[in-house]
Formats: structure tokens, sequence, C-alpha cells
């Protein structure tokens, strides 16, 4: 893999923020540049609060340059547990989505699974809690959501 270099995001959104994590990888190494949360102010109304997020995403990847950029999505079953914020974060990540394409990015989306497969790993979960991930150090992204966009972002490069 000697010379073959990339950028990517990954986001995980919950129902009232959206986490990021930012890669370089380089050959067999690689390098968090940037992680963070994305909150959108609480007395705005829904409508705002997306035009909002559409407005940030569109900045961190102005920002960052990402070749890639990946959303995890929720599992399926967890979608038919609290329907209200399910229905929300879904509609922020939609919103990940339409910001991510207007840029003109390259888009991977899905749930565990989806990053098991691009990692050739029977279960990416279990990527939560190592510090070093493929050669990348991830010991300040303590926060187990901004833990799943790294490893979108990572999947989505190949690992």
């Amino acid at each position: 893999m000697k010379g073959f270099q990339m950028k990517a995001i990954g986001f995980r959104a919950e129902p009232k923020q959206v986490h990021f994590v930012v890669i370089e990888r380089s050959g067999d190494t690689g390098i968090v540049k940037a992680r963070g949360k994305l909150l959108a102010p609480a007395s705005f109304s829904e409508a705002q609060q997306l035009d909002w997020y559409r407005g940030k995403v569109r900045t961190v990847l102005d920002e960052h340059k990402p070749e890639k950029v990946a959303v995890r999505y929720p599992e399926p079953s967890a979608r038919q547990g609290k329907v209200t914020s399910a229905q929300r974060r879904l509609r922020i990540e939609g919103v990940i989505l339409e910001a991510a394409f207007s840029k003109g990015k390259e888009i991977v989306t899905g749930p565990w699974a989806t990053w098991s497969s691009l990692l050739h790993t029977k279960s990416a979960k279990e990527y939560l809690s190592r510090d070093n991930v493929r050669g990348i150090d991830q010991t300040g992204v303590k926060d187990d959501y901004e833990r799943e966009a790294f490893l979108a972002a990572l999947a989505s490069i190949g690992g």
C-alpha cells in the first residue's frame, strides 16, 4: 500500500447532535486529523436545526476536504425503538448525505454489518475499545459515538 493516501470523514448522528472524525491514511499508517460534535441551538425549530446542520457539515467538509464521507446508519432493529428519536436521527443523516452529495463527495453508508464487511472482520464493534486500530491511534477519540464515526471513516477507505 506504499504511496496510497486518502482522507475520509465519518459521521454518527444522534437525535440532538452529530459526531464526526476526520482521518488521513498513508500506506499502513494514519492519523486522526480532527474530531468534533455539532449541536444545533435548542431554541431553533426542527427545520432551522436541519438547515443549521447542513451548513455546519458543508463547512466541515470545506475545511477538511475529505475524499470520502461515511455515515453510520442505525441497526435495522434500532429503528423500531423510540420512533420519534429514530426518525429525528434519520432526518439528520439525510441532511448529512445531501450536504456531502452537494459537495461532490463519494459517500459510503450503512450499519455495523457494512463497516465489518469493508474492514474484512467479523465484528467492527470489537474495534470500539481499542486505542490503536490498523495503524491509527485513536486514544484521543474517547466518546463511543465518535469511535463509531472513526470506524465508518476508516472502513470507507478500506481500513
